[in-house]
């Protein structure tokens, strides 16, 4: 996703989890940790899906490892069930 899908991003997790009509600042804001993707509708471009990767280490035997903090996973109702 890019910055002008967020807050079409917003709407859609908003569907999915509720929350304020109005997106917190952090929400819109583009972050170098924080990964975005998103599903388009082909005959529209319309955003039908998303999910969030925020860059994460966890500990694995003493060791660092890079890992990812999955979040905001939300699908267009109508869409559900169809391969989103």
């Amino acid at each position: 996703m890019t910055a002008d899908d967020l807050a079409e991003a917003w709407t859609l997790g908003r569907w999915a989890f509720g929350g304020p009509a109005e997106a917190p600042p952090r929400a819109l804001a583009v972050l170098p940790e924080t990964h975005r993707w998103g599903a388009y509708d082909d005959a529209t471009g319309r955003l039908v899906g998303k999910v969030t990767d925020h860059e994460e280490d966890s500990w694995w035997g003493g060791r660092q490892v890079p890992s990812a903090d999955i979040s905001g996973v939300a699908v267009a109702p109508e869409v559900r069930r169809g391969g989103v």
